[in-house]
């Protein structure tokens, strides 16, 4: 695949590009896990109007081998990313993430609306787990954050360098360490088991990390579930962090992250009116997408078997609006916007031609099933029936479904300012922004 992208014409690329462009402002891709097992996973789009479609359909089996790529092997999507030149990028790891991990990868995909042509970009290690991914078009670079909990099911534990954030060269594969991800012996808080990552809304290269464990020790209880108790594993009795990102060189690494809040239920900060205020208690922030040209952070939690005071902490689950100070290094406001109680959402993105929220839930069935120690869940369809695609506004009102019977862990929404450059069509979305 990568003769293919190296010898391609200016005049092929323009027209891959185009047919990004070709599809209606705010159209969302997006990957869907609910069929596996059964029907085959997907990468598919929701275009205005509520029309669906599959671009996609990996096929079904034991290795669900992509298409002509044998490589593309023990697939389960996570997140997907628009890139240059009218390629698109999608990570995928192991159900049972084993060290080392031979079957995760990130692929990619050309012409995704026309003749789609699937292909590998780099696989095993570095690739343990990819999970949220960003394209850096100002540096031409996929930035992905492999997530190991460095005690692997199935295998050996995952050293600490194996975890963290990563950047691939699109042209050559090759892959530079930005971050390691931290040790679990490392005092609490501290960036453990990044999820998403989302560039500043403020202007600047600095990125924003999600980080569900890593914050303040929870005491490990048994809580109630059908038919009986269960204990809570070790990781899920962490609060989540959201760390600051600082890249000064791509090709050197050598980034830094700075916590710039622990919601840990104890820990305060100063509002914007100068009042002391108290961070809420989350346990499962997963996704996190900045607002462009604001201090907004919008992040998402789960909460699906996370502890508080013994119980599930079912009320923090939902949308969290996150200010940020000038400088973007502090926190000066928290609020809940939307609260799910039925459903986890994950992965979040902001619409900038409807001026939403677009995000997943996975469905309340899976949940049951992974609380109840009597249950068996396999990633079956069966699993999934309730997830959904949804909207809302940046307020927490208009909740929309989009699509339903789907289990989404990756978004993006085209066309994306870096598609729209290569024909120097920057200036539509800033246009379509100001009048959002």
């Amino acid at each position: 695949m990568n003769v293919i992208r190296n010898s391609a014409s200016i005049v092929a690329l323009l027209a891959l590009a185009g047919s990004a462009l070709a599809q209606a402002p705010g159209t969302v891709v997006f990957t869907d896990l609910s069929g596996s097992g059964s029907t085959g996973q997907a990468i598919r789009s929701w275009a205005p109007g509520n029309t669906v479609s599959t671009h996609v359909l990996f096929p079904v089996g034991a290795n669900d081998a992509g298409f002509n790529d044998p490589q593309l092997v023990d697939l389960r999507l996570s997140d997907i990313r628009a890139g240059a030149n009218g390629l698109w990028y999608f990570g995928s790891g192991p159900a049972q993430v084993a060290n080392p991990s031979s079957n995760a990868s990130i692929g990619q995909v050309y012409d995704l609306f026309g003749t789609p042509v699937v292909g590998m970009l780099t696989n095993n290690v570095p690739a343990i787990n990819p999970l949220g991914m960003w394209y850096d078009h100002s540096r031409g670079s996929l930035l992905y954050i492999n997530g190991t909990n460095q005690t692997a099911r199935g295998g050996t534990a995952f050293p600490a360098t194996d975890g963290g954030l990563n950047a691939v060269n699109p042209g050559t594969g090759a892959t530079t360490r930005l971050w390691n991800q931290t040790p679990n012996a490392t005092p609490t808080p501290f960036p453990n088991l990044g999820t998403f990552l989302t560039p500043s809304g403020q202007g600047n290269s600095d990125y924003y990390t999600a980080f569900p464990n890593g914050g303040t020790y929870l005491t490990s209880q048994s809580v109630p579930v059908a038919g009986g108790t269960q204990l809570q594993p070790a990781n899920r009795n962490w609060s989540s962090v959201i760390a600051r990102t600082s890249i000064p060189s791509i090709t050197t690494g050598a980034a830094t992250q700075t916590i710039i809040a622990d919601f840990n239920g104890v820990n305060t900060y100063t509002d914007v009116n100068g009042q002391t205020q108290t961070l809420p208690l989350l346990t499962d922030v997963r996704g996190i997408i900045a607002r462009p040209g604001s201090n907004e952070l919008y992040i998402t939690n789960m909460a699906r078997n996370r502890i508080v005071g013994g119980n599930l902490s079912d009320g923090a689950q939902g949308i969290w609006k996150v200010l940020l100070d000038a400088t973007g290094s502090s926190v000066v406001g928290v609020s809940q916007i939307y609260s799910s109680i039925a459903f986890d959402p994950e992965v979040i993105r902001f619409d900038p031609f409807t001026n939403t929220l677009v995000f997943s839930e996975l469905g309340y069935e899976a949940d049951l099933a992974r609380l109840s120690p009597f249950s068996t869940y396999a990633g079956t369809a069966a699993g999934h029936n309730n997830g959904r695609l949804s909207r809302i506004n940046l307020d927490g009102t208009g909740y929309t479904v989009l699509a339903q019977g789907v289990r989404v862990r990756g978004i993006d929404i085209i066309p994306t300012p870096g598609a729209m450059a290569v024909l120097g069509l920057g200036m539509v979305v800033a246009g379509r922004r100001r009048r959002a």
